[in-house]
């Protein structure tokens, strides 16, 4: 029996699984099966919302009123986070490494809309600066307690939080396995993107839990730790996840299966930057299926899987799933590199 973790219901839930075959027709195979959580409702949707349904609900449970996190202006996790508190009753403080951008665009003027407390930093990202932008946070925490508040925090660094932000993604798998019941369907593959972890590796432990016939595949979407260190990383934090869920089981490095040559020399800038095969895949999906995906995570899972086919390690006998993880707000920082010159000039 899964123990029944707190949990505060934001998404709508299940979002859509179908097929985009003018894609996969192009392609030549194999049938390609779009998991639409860009469809979870708050800001623009996105597949945050599930990890932020376990991470309110153990707040909530625990009688707090503001959550205390980190990020960026530019960030999903930002303005997911914001959009949760606020539909709480919630207060929200921001505490922001150094920023770069200044233009009011993308997740930063959804911020602008949503109306948090902002707390800038010069720290950068990065191992160095981490230690700094925790004792701030602990600052900030003891401040509010010190005013009567009862803040939560919910921080990328804290393990426990991230593990429980796994749960959200395992109980996706038995989403996404009840929907190919449903349409008669078998996937082999599931692409997803890879910047934190938590929602491949709750895809993988949950697919073991449930006896799935997919595999996950995921894409490192941002510079950083080598593939060993985040495969290292991945089975940490489900392993710690299945502990909280009581599910009985633990996932081995081997199982974990991660492309990480999307971020390298071909690569247009530093962090959170497009690449050029991704700038191509946000092109042909949106060229084929009408859909809008980001540069800076999902393009480069799209990226991943176009190779794959056309490398013929998936076929059109094969079924795969592609997560597409939202982050629509994140296209528009993008233009530069996305737009072709006069294209809807005539």
């Amino acid at each position: 029996m899964l123990k029944d973790l707190p949990r505060v219901k934001f998404a709508n839930l299940p979002t859509p699984l179908h097929e985009a075959e003018h894609l996969s027709k192009v392609l030549g195979g194999p049938k390609i099966l779009l998991k639409r959580d860009d469809a979870t409702g708050l800001v623009l949707g996105g597949q945050k919302i599930r990890m932020l349904e376990y991470e309110f609900g153990d707040a909530v449970s625990k009688g707090c009123d503001v959550i205390v996190t980190t990020a960026s202006d530019d960030a999903n996790h930002s303005s997911q986070t914001l959009a949760c508190a606020n539909k709480l009753g919630m207060d929200t403080v921001l505490v922001f490494y150094k920023r770069e951008k200044v233009e009011l665009q993308g997740n930063g003027l959804l911020l602008n809309l949503l109306d948090p407390v902002v707390i800038e930093t010069d720290f950068e990202r990065g191992d160095e600066d981490a230690p700094k932008m925790d004792h701030k946070i602990d600052e900030i925490i003891d401040e509010l307690k010190r005013k009567g508040r009862h803040p939560y925090k919910l921080y990328f660094k804290n393990g426990v939080y991230q593990a429980l932000g796994a749960v959200g993604f395992f109980y996706c798998a038995q989403e996404i396995m009840q929907q190919l019941k449903e349409m008669g369907e078998t996937a082999q593959y599931i692409y997803v993107a890879h910047a934190s972890g938590l929602s491949q590796g709750g895809l993988v432990l949950g697919a073991k839990y449930f006896q799935s016939p997919f595999k996950v595949v995921g894409t490192l979407t941002i510079p950083g730790d080598t593939r060993e260190e985040r495969t290292a990383n991945i089975v940490t934090k489900v392993n710690v996840a299945s502990e909280l869920l009581g599910a009985g089981i633990t996932v081995d490095p081997s199982e974990i299966l991660i492309h990480d040559e999307y971020i390298g020399p071909e690569s247009l800038g530093a962090f959170g930057r497009a690449t050029r095969k991704g700038i191509e895949a946000i092109r042909l999906a949106a060229k084929t299926e009408g859909i809008f995906i980001d540069p800076h995570y999902t393009g480069k899972a799209m990226a991943a899987l176009l190779d794959d086919v056309r490398e013929g390690k998936l076929t059109s006998q094969d079924t795969v799933i592609f997560y597409f993880t939202g982050g629509a707000p994140n296209i528009f920082y993008y233009a530069p590199e996305l737009q072709i010159k006069n294209r809807t000039t005539v």
